[in-house]
């Protein structure tokens, strides 16, 4: 099994942590490369194995500084919607457009952690059967590079039929959605 050791740097370059791990492949190192680095505010990272750099990684803002940075600081959030149906998330970035948040939208589970860990996200809405990562898989992921990310999950399914899933982090809206029941669970979640 490879070994990785991940770099926490300040803003100076100095080194501030070092962790040392050993992990199956290059994808494993990095979930686990981010979710330390999200341990630390601050902090920019660097995974390397075997003399070659694997993951770089700026220091991320926090919560705080991402939304004062909003026009007027107004606290303007960003909102993933991760659904394999291309026209549902197109119908829930347009209920959502209306609330003044900023919408990023994802085809699966795989894009959805890519965008998570090159953006700040506040909520995560997220479709419970996509192929290759569920919904339950996706948050389970994103919990571990960041554990207070928000989630939402949406199911057009009768969810009696789920086998056991692990912990569920958010509530459970069925399709169809209503639109003011969406904005009402999307406003009760992040605010």
């Amino acid at each position: 099994m490879p070994h990785y050791r991940c770099y926490l740097r300040d803003a100076s370059g100095a080194v501030v942590k070092t962790e040392g791990f050993d992990c199956g492949d290059d994808e494993e190192a990095k979930l686990l490369a981010v979710a330390l680095s999200e341990s630390e505010e601050g902090v920019a990272s660097e995974l390397w194995q075997s003399g070659r750099l694997v993951l770089s990684n700026a220091a991320r803002a926090t919560a705080a500084e991402e939304r004062a940075r909003a026009p007027g600081g107004s606290g303007l959030r960003t909102i993933l919607v991760a659904d394999d149906d291309p026209e549902f998330r197109h119908t829930i970035s347009d209920i959502l457009a209306h609330v003044d948040h900023t919408i990023l939208t994802a085809a699966d589970g795989y894009e959805a952690i890519r965008t998570v860990t090159d953006r700040h996200i506040d909520l995560l809405i997220a479709d419970i059967r996509m192929p290759g990562i569920d919904g339950f898989e996706l948050a389970r992921q994103v919990k571990v590079m960041r554990p207070r990310l928000r989630v939402i999950y949406i199911s057009g399914y009768d969810l009696d039929e789920q086998k056991a899933v692990g912990p569920v982090f958010g509530p459970i809206l069925h399709k169809p959605v209503r639109p003011e029941d969406l904005r009402s669970k999307v406003a009760s979640t992040i605010c």
